[in-house]
């Protein structure tokens, strides 16, 4: 574990949080990641070279996720791995220790492993929008974006969909995400939602009877609809196992990939989706 020196300037702020520092396999026999040892003329980046070595090591060692490997900014040398499974790196160009934690900023409050994770996330989001994966409510043409993972059967959820239908100027997407641990039948009412011809429409229908003990009518639910919904399930799953999702709602904000997972009043929500700082009012909450 690190400690924090008494005699740190604004360089040493700038911080490694780290949960534990774990050393490469010393016997690997893997050889170096430097620069040096490639060829003036070749193309492959330093990057390439980082990413290559830890991931044979990984393997070594028993790990098989998928990594990808992208430089620190903040420290000359440094490089961050991101894991398949969730899992984040840093390391030198030499892979020959893992720090487990990431960056953050004390001064600015800035945790900036997490934001730019967040950023790179948000694209899988804004493709599935693209590609017509996801319905959404307000406006086709509003300034404000947001998606939002939601299972119908999820009173929480059910609260926050009242609150964007009421708010055209703000797009919300919907990746459903039916916790069916919790609720068993929430992933047949979130398909009968995606086959109908308004799924937003449907998906609001079958929320407010689920709030009141209304059973979901299941006529529509035959292997024709769950044959069209298909493929837009595969893109749905696989934003909530990018997100490792397993609780809802969780909001996030397209402009900059910053997640909210509750439910929020609706002036903060109003207020965070145009990107305002709810930190404070949410504390103050949390503290009554």
């Amino acid at each position: 574990m690190l400690k924090k020196s008494k005699n740190l300037g604004y360089a040493g702020l700038l911080s490694l949080v780290v949960t534990f520092v774990s050393p490469a396999c010393d016997s690997c026999g893997i050889p170096s990641a430097n620069a040096g040892e490639v060829s003036q003329s070749t193309a492959v980046s330093k990057a390439d070279i980082v990413r290559d070595v830890l991931v044979e090591r990984l393997h070594k060692m028993g790990f098989s996720a998928d990594y990808e490997v992208s430089k620190l900014p903040e420290f000359k040398g440094m490089y961050q791995i991101e894991g398949s499974d969730g899992a984040v790196f840093i390391t030198d160009e030499n892979a020959r220790y893992f720090i487990v934690g990431w960056v953050y900023d004390p001064i600015k409050r800035v945790n900036i492993t997490q934001n730019r994770l967040a950023a790179k996330k948000v694209k899988s989001l804004r493709k599935a929008a693209k590609d017509g994966k996801l319905f959404y409510s307000g406006k086709a043409d509003a300034k404000y974006e947001v998606a939002v993972f939601t299972d119908p059967d999820c009173p929480y959820c059910a609260k926050m969909e009242s609150i964007f239908n009421s708010e055209p100027d703000i797009k919300v997407y919907h990746v459903l995400t039916p916790l069916t641990q919790l609720h068993p039948q929430a992933r047949d009412h979130a398909t009968l939602a995606l086959c109908s011809k308004d799924p937003n429409k449907a998906l609001s229908q079958i929320m407010e009877m689920h709030s009141r003990n209304i059973a979901v009518p299941m006529d529509k639910l035959d292997n024709a609809c769950r044959e069209r919904s298909k493929d837009v399930w595969k893109v749905h799953d696989a934003l909530r196992n990018e997100y490792h999702v397993n609780g809802t709602p969780l909001m996030v904000r397209l402009s900059d990939g910053q997640g909210m997972q509750m439910a929020l009043p609706r002036d903060l929500f109003v207020r965070w989706a145009k990107g305002e700082d709810i930190q404070k009012e949410l504390q103050a909450q949390a503290g009554r």
